[in-house]
């Protein structure tokens, strides 16, 4: 049987009282709301909750996307951004690329407003997704500027 050490919240000048976990999950799940109905209750205010909203930075603009051919298979893609000025919220940039139906994979990141990167040529419709980062936040990816590009 192995023992686990749990200290309660606010009780670091008492020894952690042990909880044995053996085969039987649903004992140590017992024990854990045994301990927790034996805490104090705080009388502390409880925090505030963080406005992630105001911590988004905004959504960039005047997406351009500019492709070369390395070779027979492979292009050069450059993709320019604005961020939106004066947002203080706003630190880089993520860039995604979804071709047909797939999942939005991350080709690059940046902190500046531009950003390069190799990737396969393709028949499939392929979306450039720019997604602003912050230092809290970031915008959802279904929700940041897409571009569609071709990459035949």
């Amino acid at each position: 049987m192995k023992q686990v050490n749990i200290w309660e919240t606010g009780s670091m000048d008492r020894p952690p009282e042990p909880f044995h976990i053996g085969d039987n999950s649903n004992q140590l799940l017992q024990q854990l709301k045994t301990q927790i109905s034996r805490q104090p209750t705080s009388t502390a205010a409880a925090p505030r909750a963080l406005n992630l909203h105001a911590s988004l930075p905004q959504p960039v603009s005047n997406i351009t996307v500019s492709r070369q051919a390395i070779s027979a298979t492979q292009h050069k893609v450059t993709v320019r951004f604005t961020p939106t000025g004066g947002d203080t919220q706003f630190k880089s940039a993520n860039v995604y690329l979804k071709q047909g139906n797939g999942t939005p994979n991350l080709v690059a990141s940046t902190e500046g407003n531009s950003v390069s990167f190799v990737t396969n040529k393709s028949h499939l419709s392929s979306n450039l997704i720019v997604q602003s980062v912050g230092s809290v936040a970031s915008i959802p990816v279904v929700h940041s500027p897409t571009k569609v590009i071709s990459l035949k």
